[in-house]
């Protein structure tokens, strides 16, 4: 029976055991654990974890998986998502981190983007602080899953959260030459800095 310890970003532990191994994402919703999901399709990167300990617990990931921890710069030897992966049956433990929070309920942004060649990003004066960077998409549609890539100015890591784009607004070149559009998106994992930056793109439900 293997034992699955989940470390919240608190660090604050939760310990589950999964009687025949099989679906990490059944066996998270079976126990509440604090692993975001969204698309559960292995298509947005939400349910990331990084994997502390006993990764041979889980069955190697597959081409599709492994095409998306590449686009979001995470190694699979350390990292998978919990959407894909499945559990091996034995008497080991497993214990794993997500890397992004569970959303209480989704909150809307509505920001200023610059398309730069080979580039996105939220330009530093509309955030107080660095550029932030947005990966995860090759173009800025409706219904595309991005990735925010920051770092708050009062932490010394980087920080990474997914959303959902919901509207993109063209508004023309900057004074830069650069192509500008104000965009909302849905943020996928809560994050307090992020709400605090931007204008709700829509009433919060």
């Amino acid at each position: 029976m293997p034992t699955v310890v989940f470390i919240d970003p608190e660090g604050c532990a939760q310990t589950a055991a999964a009687l025949d191994g099989g679906s990490l994402a059944r066996l998270c919703d079976e126990a509440d654990a604090p692993v975001p999901f969204h698309c559960r399709r292995g298509n947005c990167g939400t349910c990331r974890i990084e994997v502390l300990q006993g990764a041979d617990q889980l069955l190697p990931p597959q081409g599709h998986e492994l095409r998306l921890l590449a686009l979001l710069g995470l190694s699979a030897e350390r990292h998978r998502l919990a959407c894909q992966a499945q559990m091996q049956a034995g008497a080991a433990e497993l214990r794993l981190r997500p890397l992004g929070r569970r959303a209480p309920r989704p909150r809307s942004v509505r920001f200023p983007v610059e398309l730069r060649p080979g580039a996105m990003r939220v330009p530093a004066p509309a955030t107080g602080a660095e550029d932030i960077l947005l990966t995860g998409a090759a173009r800025l549609n409706p219904g595309a899953v991005i990735l925010f890539d920051f770092r708050p100015p009062d932490a010394s890591l980087r920080r990474q959260v997914m959303a959902r784009v919901t509207s993109v607004e063209p508004a023309g070149p900057t004074a830069a030459g650069h192509g500008h559009a104000v965009v909302g998106a849905e943020l996928l994992e809560d994050d307090d800095f992020l709400v605090s930056l931007f204008p709700p793109a829509a009433p919060d439900a």
